[in-house]
C-alpha cells in the first residue's frame, strides 16, 4: 500500500487493544465482541501481534469456562464466537499455535465444554490447518482427529448390540458430524504416498459406518449424517477404490430399512465416477446397484404410492442422473424395472391413479421444487425423449388410443372429441422436445385443447 501512495496502517491502536483485551470486564457483549476482534485480525496476529498469542489462548480458555456456568453468555453466543476466533487463529496462525489448538481441541472434546456445532466450527480450522501445513504431518493429524470419535462410537455401538432397549443416537450423531467436518475440509494430495491420507482414513472407518447402519439403520438422522460422510468422501477421484465396497453396502442397508439418504448417496457415486466407469471397470458395479435399489423402490411404492415423498423424489432424481450419465447401461433397464410395478399400480390403484396422473399433467397438482431441473416425472420424460424418443412415441400413442379397461388412459376422449390429427400432433411435440420446457408446453397446450373440446377426466 505504500507504493501506492498510501501511507503504512498505524499498528498502535492493534497493540493498544490486543495487550488490553484480556483484562476488559467479563461481560458477555464485551467478550462476544472480543472474540469476533481476534479473529477479524488473526492475519495480523501471525505477523506483528505474534506476541500477543499466548495471552489470547488464556483469554479465549477463560472464556469457554465462563460460558459452562452462564447462561447469559449463550444468550449472547458467546460460545460460537468463541469458537469462530480460534478457526481464524487455525486459519492464519496455524504456524504459531497450530499444535496448542489440536490439544485444546481434544480437551473441549473429551468435557463437551462446548456444545457439537460450535466444536466442529474450531475442527474445521484444524483440519484447514492441517491441510497447508507440513504434508507429512497430515496422517498423524488425522490419526490423533479420528482415535477418540471412533473409540466413543465402537464404545455406544458395543453397548447398543448387548442391551434389548432402543440405543440413544445422540452421541453417534455428535460424532458422525465431527466426522463429516474432517472428510469437508480436509484436502492433501498423495504426496508421493502408496494411498491417498483420505482414502486410508475411509478404509479405516468403513466398518465402523457398517456397524452403525446396521444397529441404527431405523434412524433417520444418522443414515443421513452418514451419507453425508460418504458424499463428502466421494468428492476426491481417489475414492474410486471405494465404490464397490460403498455400492454394495448401499444396496444391502436400503433394502433391510429404506431410507431416501442411500439413493442420494448413489446419485453422488454416480455423479462423481460415471465418466470413468468403463475404464475403472464399474459398469457392472453401477448396473447392480441402479438395478437393486430400483427393485427395492418399487417394492416400497407397490405398498403405498404417498407415503413416501421423499424416496419418489430421491429416487427419480437417481433416474434422471443415470439417464443422463449412462444412457446406454439405463435404458434398456427402465422397461424391464418398471414394467412389472406399473402394471401392479394400475391393477390395485385403477381409475383414481389414472385421474391423479392426468391432473398432474393437467395442472391441477400444485408444482415441485425439484420440476426445474429434471428431478420430476416430467424431468425424466423429457430425458426418455432425449434418448430413445421412438419409445416414448409408441407409448403415448398407445396411451391417446387405446380402449377398454386395460388401457390406461381409457378415460380420456371416450367420445372422440379430440380429433386423431390433434393427437398426432402432441405426440410429435412431446417427442421432439428441445427441453424440459417445451415438453412441459406441449402438454399445457394438449390439455388446454382437451377443456376447449369439454373432455374431462
Amino acid at each position: 500500500s505504500a507504493k501506492a501512495g498510501h501511507p503504512p496502517m498505524d499498528e498502535t491502536p492493534l497493540h493498544t487493544i490486543f495487550a488490553f483485551l484480556p483484562r476488559f470486564p467479563a461481560h458477555p457483549a464485551i467478550q462476544y465482541t472480543s472474540c469476533l476482534v481476534i479473529s477479524r485480525y488473526a492475519e495480523w496476529l501471525a505477523g506483528a501481534g505474534a506476541a500477543y498469542l499466548a495471552s489470547l489462548l488464556t483469554f479465549v480458555d477463560a472464556t469457554v469456562t465462563m460460558s459452562a456456568t452462564r447462561h447469559d453468555y449463550h444468550d449472547w453466543q458467546v460460545p460460537t464466537a468463541v469458537a469462530a476466533a480460534l478457526r481464524g487463529l487455525c486459519l492464519d496462525c496455524w504456524a504459531h499455535v497450530g499444535r496448542d489448538l489440536m490439544q485444546y481441541y481434544g480437551q473441549l472434546q473429551a468435557s463437551d465444554a462446548l456444545d457439537v456445532e460450535d466444536q466442529v466450527i474450531l475442527l474445521e480450522g484444524i483440519c484447514k490447518g492441517v491441510s497447508v501445513g507440513d504434508p507429512h504431518l497430515i496422517v498423524p493429524a488425522l490419526e490423533a482427529l479420528v482415535a477418540p470419535i471412533a473409540q466413543r462410537m465402537n464404545g455406544i455401538l458395543t453397548a447398543a448390540s448387548s442391551t434389548a432397549a432402543p440405543p440413544s443416537a445422540g452421541g453417534i450423531l455428535k460424532d458422525l458430524l465431527r466426522l463429516m467436518c474432517i472428510f469437508d475440509h480436509t484436502s492433501s494430495s498423495s504426496n508421493g504416498q502408496q494411498q491417498h491420507p483420505l482414502v486410508a482414513l475411509s478404509e479405516q472407518l468403513f466398518p465402523l459406518f457398517q456397524q452403525t447402519l446396521h444397529v441404527f439403520g431405523s434412524n433417520f438422522d444418522v443414515v443421513e449424517r452418514c451419507c453425508r460422510c460418504f458424499k463428502r468422501m466421494l468428492r476426491l477421484p481417489a475414492m474410486v477404490v471405494m465404490v464397490p465396497t460403498l455400492s454394495q453396502m448401499l444396496v444391502q442397508s436400503y433394502a433391510a430399512v429404506p431410507q431416501s439418504s442411500y439413493l442420494y448417496c448413489a446419485n453422488q457415486i454416480v455423479k462423481n465416477f460415471a465418466s470413468s466407469a468403463s475404464s475403472n471397470d464399474l459398469i457392472p458395479v453401477l448396473d447392480h446397484l441402479f438395478t437393486q435399489l430400483s427393485h427395492t423402490t418399487f417394492t416400497v411404492l407397490s405398498q403405498s404410492l404417498v407415503d413416501h415423498p421423499d424416496i419418489v423424489e430421491e429416487y427419480f432424481y437417481l433416474v434422471e442422473r443415470y439417464v443422463r450419465s449412462l444412457p446406454g447401461l439405463t435404458v434398456p433397464l427402465l422397461p424391464s424395472i418398471l414394467q412389472t410395478t406399473v402394471e401392479a399400480w394400475v391393477t390395485s390403484q385403477g381409475q383414481q391413479l389414472t385421474r391423479t396422473l392426468l391432473g398432474g399433467v393437467m395442472g391441477h397438482l400444485s408444482p415441485s421444487r425439484v420440476d426445474a431441473d429434471y428431478g420430476s416425472c416430467a424431468g425424466v420424460l423429457v430425458c426418455l425423449t432425449q434418448v430413445p424418443g421412438a419409445t416414448l412415441r409408441e407409448w403415448v400413442q398407445a396411451a391417446l388410443t387405446g380402449t377398454g379397461t386395460a388401457g390406461l388412459f381409457a378415460v380420456l376422449d371416450a367420445t372422440g372429441r379430440v380429433a386423431p390429427e390433434d393427437k398426432a400432433a402432441f405426440v410429435q411435440n412431446l417427442v421432439t422436445a428441445a427441453d424440459e420446457a417445451a415438453f412441459r408446453r406441449a402438454v399445457r397446450q394438449f390439455s388446454k385443447l382437451c377443456r376447449q373440446r369439454a373432455v374431462v377426466v
